[in-house]
């Protein structure tokens, strides 16, 4: 049986906080890039509870808002072992609504790993007319057959790196741990 593939998301449930942009880090941009920022990564990054959602508080473990894959110690613990690819995990606070700490125990999520593998004839891609290497829009992400290797689990899309595209038996692994705010989409129902 071949493996399937799908995207990271993170998805608003009430309660749960939601994340503004990433603060003290310069040139957050080379993250979604999937570039190494771990060494000189600044010890006091941090996100904050954005102030439309005064009454969401709770820190998950997959959390919304935020551009970036932030995720909880307890993710990490389960996802490290399991990863086959190059990932960086880059620590980072979560600030709430009174610019106090909520956690101090998550992570961006920085796969370094970048795969060619979309089929840019059957997913319908236009490029962006800023970066003509970006991907602009889709009508669904089609990979390639036999395009990605058979040890990447967790990793980038070439031409559309601000995607994490993980692996069907990883994600088994993490909804078996009862882990709050996950969500994986079906790349063929992206639209962008």
């Amino acid at each position: 049986m071949s493996a399937t593939y799908f995207l990271w998301e993170k998805q608003y449930e009430e309660g749960y906080c939601v994340l503004g942009a990433l603060e003290k880090v310069q040139k957050g941009f080379q993250i979604m890039r999937g570039m190494s920022r771990l060494q000189g990564f600044p010890e006091d990054a941090y996100f904050a509870m954005q102030p439309d959602f005064p009454k969401d508080i709770q820190v998950p473990d997959n959390v919304y808002g935020a551009v970036h894959i932030v995720i909880s110690k307890k993710t990490r613990a389960l996802l490290e072992p399991l990863v086959t690819t190059r990932v960086e995990f880059l620590p980072v606070q979560i600030k709430d609504h009174k610019g106090r700490t909520a956690s101090a125990e998550h992570f961006v999520l920085n796969p370094l790993d970048i795969c060619d593998c979309i089929d840019v004839t059957a997913s319908q891609v236009d490029w962006n007319d800023i970066n003509p290497d970006q991907i602009g829009f889709c009508k669904g992400l089609y990979f390639k057959p036999n395009a990605i290797p058979p040890q990447y689990n967790l990793f980038r899309l070439r031409h559309w790196e601000r995607r994490i595209v993980v692996r069907d038996d990883v994600i088994g692994a993490l909804k078996s741990a009862g882990l709050t705010g996950l969500l994986f989409v079906d790349p063929l129902t992206v639209r962008s």
